[in-house]
């Protein structure tokens, strides 16, 4: 199973300034078409492997890189981290509703 996963760090600037992100995604490209729009434009500035764990929690499994950043079902990248990290994905869903968590 993979431990790590591939993430990259992107400023999003809007008509009301800038925020920056980490997103997980294959690629560069990936978060830029996901995310840009007419209104945002979307800059990637570095990218890199993070290690990635999978966790439990009141909202259900989800996916902790780097000790920080948390990425929940309806986050962007949460799917590439899926299916980066199936089967163990898949383990701990069912561990999850097995005990009624």
């Amino acid at each position: 199973m993979a431990k790590k996963a591939f993430f990259h760090k992107t400023t999003i600037t809007n008509g009301h300034g800038s925020n920056t992100y980490v997103y997980p995604a294959q690629r560069q490209i990936d978060v830029v078409i996901a995310l840009q729009s007419s209104t945002e434009k979307v800059v990637v500035e570095s990218s890199k492997w993070l290690p990635v764990e999978i966790m439990f929690g009141p909202e259900g499994v989800y996916f902790r890189a780097n000790d920080h950043f948390d990425y929940f079902e309806g986050n962007y990248g949460f799917d590439y981290l899926v299916n980066q990290f199936n089967p163990d994905y898949q383990s701990a869903i069912n561990y999850f509703n097995d005990n009624g968590m």
